[in-house]
């Protein structure tokens, strides 16, 4: 699954669909790969490992749609917001 800011959109990350846990995106380009004048990287997709050892699940990036958490920035922004909130008594 993706992982997006809601407020900014900025893409985060991947988490992994089965277990949750995040995960670490890499470039897998096949080893047979045609001989033409275009970059390599048409050919390659790009897969996420699990970082959880006991799940250890291998996806394509994207896989299981997007879910969300804020970015640094939008979470910075949004704490001082609400610390500037009137209270509700």
């Amino acid at each position: 699954m993706t992982i997006k800011c809601p407020d900014c959109h900025k893409t985060l990350g991947e988490k992994c669909p089965k277990c949750g846990a995040l995960a670490l995106v890499y470039v897998d380009v096949p080893s047979s790969v045609p001989e033409i004048d275009a970059p390599v990287l048409v050919f390659a997709k790009y897969m996420a490992i699990c970082r959880n050892p006991e799940c250890d699940y291998r996806f394509t990036v994207g896989e299981g749609g997007d879910t969300s958490g804020l970015c640094e920035p939008c979470y910075k922004q949004e704490m001082a917001r609400l610390v500037c909130l009137p209270s509700a008594e």
